[in-house]
């Protein structure tokens, strides 16, 4: 027996019909479609993928010479370092001897003007003496008056006198 189909169960039948056909026709395209959409998208990241070991390949021989070029700004930093510590060493001893070359020229300097000083004093000194030895001679002439009796015995008494008592010549 055989009863007739009601029509929501031909519904249900057409919709099972049409997503058993939508399914196979799915079925069918991504079996052909599939593959070569996955092998595009495989050659294309593989292709991204060369690109990025590329770049970073790069990268690393930039980055190898960014070191290289590091490390030799290094050394040569460190070597002017150096020299300039030489050269300010090498500087201080010039300093330290051209200081000491200028303190020897004062001192010599200083010690002739000193010496000069000693010998004009000791000349002004002299005639000094001199010219005081000349006024007590004078003086003592006057006071002796005997112009006779005065010779260079005499002359050499008084020198000595006046060496020996100098606060004669104070007067």
């Amino acid at each position: 027996m055989t009863h007739p189909l009601t029509l929501v169960e031909v519904i249900k039948e057409s919709n099972i019909i049409n997503f058993v056909l939508f399914l196979a026709a799915a079925i069918w395209l991504i079996q052909k479609k599939l593959p070569a959409l996955i092998q595009q998208k495989n050659a294309d990241m593989e292709s991204q993928l060369r690109q990025a070991r590329e770049r970073c390949r790069l990268a690393e021989e930039q980055l190898s010479i960014a070191e290289k070029e590091l490390d030799s700004f290094k050394s040569n930093l460190d070597q002017m370092k150096e020299e300039s510590q030489k050269r300010i060493a090498s500087l201080k001893v010039e300093l330290e001897e051209e200081k000491n070359k200028a303190l020897r020229n004062l001192k010599s300097k200083y010690e002739r003007d000193i010496a000069n000083l000693k010998t004009n004093v000791l000349k002004q000194l002299e005639n000094q003496i001199s010219q005081r030895s000349m006024e007590v001679a004078e003086m003592l002439l006057k006071e002796h008056k005997d112009f006779k009796r005065f010779n260079d015995s005499s002359f050499e008494q008084t020198l000595k006198l006046i060496e020996n008592k100098p606060e004669l010549l104070k007067n």
